[in-house]
């Protein structure tokens, strides 16, 4: 599992190298924000994802992690 609560912020270059995490579960609470790029590229883990630090979502990146192959922890934006 792996767990960076701590990020607040992730670059799309980051995002991509996420994605390509085989563990089970990520958790990126930390972030408060998401761009349409990181988030096209978070969306191809496979596995968990927990994001619910975001209080802030473009409809093209939620878009995006609707099309994520796994859980998907999101607050109530």
């Amino acid at each position: 599992m792996l767990t960076l609560d701590s990020l607040a912020t992730i670059s799309e270059e980051a995002a991509k190298a996420l994605a390509q995490h085989k563990g089970h579960c990520r958790y990126l609470n930390g972030l408060t924000a998401l761009s349409d790029e990181a988030a096209r590229a978070l969306a191809q883990h496979k596995g968990d994802l927990s994001l619910n630090g975001l209080t802030t979502l473009t409809s093209d990146a939620l878009k995006a992690l609707l099309k994520h192959d796994g859980d998907l922890e999101l607050p109530a934006l």
